[in-house]
């Protein structure tokens, strides 16, 4: 399993983010793009988007670049060449469909690693917020009622937030000499990058790989009742409060069912009608069609067939297997949660390997 941040560190990052954060609703013809070269031309042009009345403009970063090209319907690839190529064209474009827009707009900003007022997501004003720490502040008295949990990974930046968690005592056999534990994945974005779930996963003893199931206990998209334009939201009335207390609540509530045993129990039945279920085609074979029917890159493809090769069978449990194994391997966090997640599709759902 790909390990990420230890939980100190997952909790210090959390609260660096929340310490520096800053949302404004701003109306979207009150904005203005603007590329600001330096001074001394001895470093890169920085874009930025800001109120016009401000006199601290943040930096935009890649993920709201991505939200403000889908808000101003800009295609993506025209938005990049107008960025590189002409900067000032990318400018005018922005201002002139800003104005057009006739909208209010969430800008949630924050202090960067490098000191700077950075924007990090530009979204609805009816994004319901849903922080990072706030969840694990309700969550972690939750996971720790269960005897021996274990937090085995968890990370977090200025856009996502992962934490999955073991419970040993919990536990099932697919075969001779192989143990799964039971446990579960929760996965937040304060950015729109995604809805807030809660997922169970799986903890391979043999091999201390993860598989997240794809059955969500708890799904939340962010969306909420409309916040008011110029409302300072970092200081929340009573009715906001009384709305985020019971979210909360809710999450506290979904996080014991999903530690639930006789849930813990009909997956490991699943599992193990995986580990009989075996594949005619060949193991080269199997990965190359999971390879086109996933969209998988090239050095995906190459890592799950180097471990489906060395494993001994090769049935939809070898081969989901062989996903989590290269989930241990993957070039970063989000991308080892994706394999993590396909591998507990393929164990649960027999017709994504059928050719």
């Amino acid at each position: 399993m790909y390990k990420g941040m230890p939980p100190t560190d997952l909790y210090e990052n959390m609260q660096s983010i929340a310490d520096t954060s800053y949302d404004e609703i701003i109306h979207s013809s009150k904005l203005n793009a603007y590329v600001a070269y330096p001074e001394h031309g001895d470093g890169l042009a920085r874009r930025q988007l800001g109120h016009l009345e401000s006199e601290v403009w943040p930096i935009i970063d890649c993920n709201a670049d991505r939200q403000l090209a889908t808000k101003l319907d800009i295609p993506k690839p025209y938005y990049d060449r107008m960025v590189s190529k002409k900067p000032r064209l990318w400018e005018t474009s922005c201002n002139t469909w800003l104005n057009n827009l006739n909208r209010p707009l969430m800008l949630r900003q924050w202090t960067n690693r490098k000191g700077r007022r950075a924007l990090r997501a530009i979204l609805s004003d009816r994004y319901r917020r849903i922080d990072n720490l706030d969840i694990f502040k309700s969550v972690l008295p939750v996971l720790q009622e269960q005897p021996d949990m274990q937090i085995v990974s968890g990370n977090v930046d200025e856009h996502n937030f992962h934490l999955k968690a073991v419970f040993p005592r919990i536990q099932g056999d697919i075969g001779l000499n192989d143990v799964v534990q039971s446990g579960l994945h929760i996965r937040n974005s304060e950015t729109g990058t995604g809805a807030f779930v809660i997922q169970p996963l799986t903890y391979r003893l043999v091999c201390l790989n993860g598989m997240i199931i794809p059955d969500a206990a708890l799904r939340k998209t962010h969306l909420g009742s409309r916040i008011e334009e110029g409302q300072d939201i970092n200081w929340r009335d009573a009715t906001i409060a009384a709305d985020d207390k019971a979210l909360m609540m809710k999450i506290e509530d979904v996080t014991r069912q999903a530690t639930d045993e006789s849930r813990f129990t009909y997956i490991v039945e699943q599992l193990k009608e995986s580990a009989e279920r075996t594949i005619d085609v060949s193991k080269t074979e199997q990965v190359k069609i999971l390879t086109k029917k996933q969209g998988l890159t090239e050095q995906e493809h190459d890592n799950i067939l180097e471990f489906l090769i060395k494993s001994d069978g090769n049935t939809h449990w070898d081969v989901a297997n062989a996903v989590t194994s290269a989930a241990g391997v993957a070039n970063d966090y989000e991308q080892a949660t994706d394999l993590e997640t396909l591998g507990g599709k393929i164990a649960t759902t027999p017709q994504l390997l059928a050719a």
